[in-house]
């Protein structure tokens, strides 16, 4: 099972090791490579570029890493992706830079932190991996049915085709996504489908019947709706195994989904990401769904295909949503010419030492984080400025606060999270919302559909 360390205990050989005592020095000496060094060429060495390749993103609303089996579950709610997990690149230490929808895909989508891209509710930058793709003669397009991901915040740039659809059943998305890849399998494309379950509401499925206690008839019977909340230990319990329900559900269109790619023998080609935006609380830190920057927020499952792959892979380099523009464009052979927040992992020649978190479209409260190796600062910014330091080696659960024990680190962290930035970190994210609010420029629909999904406060 994945334990969560950033990087295994290996070490070097005896040579080496007797060589760096030898000169008191840690993992420098000429030959020698750090823990973390072998583990990202070990990496590198599976992420061969494979240029004209075909990319499928497929990605999971409010998904939890530790749902499924390949991260550790004993559930069983994940039969299809942990099949493909097992003849995949599985990342186990991947995170998503935002702990809610929009920010999380404009980080993913832009190779840039979202304090940059996500400004005033728009994404305000066209070089898209979308575009980028499209530059390079890919047929674009994209399913999506979060309503988040309306065109009118401009999160269809650079996509030839753009469904995004409201209050749909993800078997819809799945359905026209197949019809469009059937349509185009003959052409090079770029195609991003992404389902809106496991998201609240919960809803009973009948094909998950077997994951549910059949003897509770609370409030919870059928459905959480868009926001809930309890504090009785069987209702948690209903609710969770709602959530499990609707990820069983998930999986099964994934399987679907993968069963189509292959019949038509398009996974020969093509390069196929499973992943989810952000995580999801069941009170682990006092609260439900998600939107903080505590792990089972943004910790996320990130299953890579690449036809070009030597063996399947487990890999523990620290990796971010932010890295994937530049990582997927590098696998395919497109040429990047701009610095950006996010890494290529195929080339980079030193190991991620850093990830940063972004919790900025609450209107009451705000956070930022930054994890080096296994400490992390998260810097509450809303509703009041405040500093928070967690040991995740030695405390996963984020559950004693070591920021008076460390003022020297904590300090250097919210120094780092400056300069990374650009400027003092609270006034940065302020900046990047303010001006307007949620729901200036889009249509009373819009405006419904969020409010329906519980986006929206009265």
């Amino acid at each position: 099972m994945p334990t969560g360390h950033v990087f295994p205990l290996a070490l070097p050989g005896p040579a080496c090791a007797a060589a760096l005592i030898a000169a008191g020095l840690m993992m420098t000496a000429a030959g020698c490579r750090s823990p973390a060094e072998s583990e990202l060429r070990r990496l590198q060495r599976h992420l061969l570029p494979r240029p004209g390749a075909n990319l499928i993103v497929v990605s999971f609303d409010a998904l939890r890493a530790d749902a499924l089996g390949a991260y550790g579950s004993r559930r069983g709610l994940s039969p299809h992706l942990d099949d493909f997990a097992r003849h995949s690149i599985v990342f186990d230490n991947a995170y998503s830079v935002a702990p809610v929808t929009p920010t999380s895909f404009a980080a993913a989508f832009t190779g840039l932190l979202p304090t940059r891209v996500f400004l005033r509710w728009r994404l305000r930058y066209e070089d898209t991996m979308a575009r980028r793709f499209a530059d390079a003669g890919y047929r674009t397009a994209a399913f999506v049915n979060n309503i988040q991901l309306t065109p009118a915040r401009s999160f269809g740039t650079g996509f030839e085709h753009y469904a995004q659809f409201d209050r749909r059943p993800d078997e819809e998305v799945l359905e026209r996504s197949l019809r469009w890849l059937d349509g185009n399998r003959r052409e090079r494309f770029f195609v991003w489908v992404h389902f809106l379950s496991p998201h609240a509401p919960y809803d009973y499925r009948e094909t998950a019947a077997h994951v549910y206690d059949d003897g509770y008839d609370g409030q919870f019977r059928h459905t959480t709706g868009p926001s809930f909340d309890t504090d009785d230990r069987r209702e948690l319990a209903r609710i969770r195994t709602l959530y499990d329900g609707e990820v069983f559900a998930a999986d099964e269109l994934f399987g679907r989904l993968v069963d189509e790619l292959e019949a038509a023998g398009l996974l020969e080609n093509s390069i196929v990401l499973a992943t989810s935006d952000h995580g999801e609380e069941f009170q682990e830190h006092g609260g439900f769904q998600h939107g903080r920057l505590t792990e089972e927020h943004v910790r996320v499952p990130l299953i890579l295909h690449h036809p070009g792959a030597r063996s399947p892979l487990r890999s523990a380099v620290l990796v971010s949503n932010v890295d994937l523009l530049p990582t997927l464009s590098s696998l395919a052979g497109i040429e990047l010419d701009v610095a950006l927040d996010g890494r290529d992992l195929t080339r980079i020649r030193t190991p991620p030492e850093w990830i940063v978190g972004v919790a900025m479209t609450g209107a009451s409260e705000r956070w930022l984080s930054l994890r080096k190796e296994s400490f992390k600062l998260i810097l509450t910014c809303l509703p009041e400025r405040r500093l928070a330091l967690y040991d995740l080696a030695a405390d996963p659960g984020e559950t004693r606060d070591l920021h008076r024990e460390r003022p020297d680190l904590a300090a250097e962290f919210h120094r780092q999270l400056g300069t990374v930035l650009g400027g003092p970190p609270c006034a940065v994210m302020n900046a990047a919302v303010s001006g307007e609010d949620a729901t200036a420029g889009l249509s009373r629909e819009n405006v419904e559909a969020l409010a329906a999904l519980g986006y929206l406060e009265d």
